[in-house]
């Protein structure tokens, strides 16, 4: 149901469920954006053979704070493809090691990752694949590089 303003002229105002969608789309993807600002920083504390004791703790740190950002994804309740899409963009930079083609993933990788692939096409969404994906089309094909 539309909400109207009663002071002034009239306006719509979003709807509960509405604002709520909003809310929890940018939500997710302002935490996927912050998740990948840490595993950016963690990839170049682990650029290297050798590390401090401080780099180890915060390489502790960076992985405690992706945990819960992936927790408190998991809490939120998606009603759009786009949720659904951030949600599952989690779960594709955390499992990197789903660089093989579609055809040597287990049944249950392959099903997710392919609901992935959909929710980026559906939504036009590319910036949450890897390079990996984008490069492979998908897992489709080989890897040329």
């Amino acid at each position: 149901m539309t909400k109207t303003n009663t002071g002034g002229p009239e306006r719509a105002l979003p709807s509960d469920h509405e604002a709520r969608e909003k809310d929890t789309s940018e939500h997710l993807e302002e935490m996927f954006s912050d998740w990948r600002r840490l595993e950016k920083r963690l990839s170049e504390l682990g650029a290297h053979d050798e590390m401090s004791v401080q780099e180890k703790q915060e390489c502790d740190q960076i992985i405690q704070a992706q945990s819960l950002l992936m927790n408190t994804a998991a809490l939120l309740n998606g009603s759009t493809y786009r949720d659904l899409l951030f949600k599952l963009a989690f779960w594709r930079w955390d499992a990197p090691e789903l660089g093989k083609s579609l055809g040597e993933m287990t049944r249950y990788e392959a099903l997710v990752y392919s609901a992935f692939r959909d929710l980026v096409r559906m939504t036009s969404n590319e910036n949450v694949a890897t390079d990996l994906d984008r490069r492979t089309n998908y897992l489709r094909e080989p890897d040329a590089a």
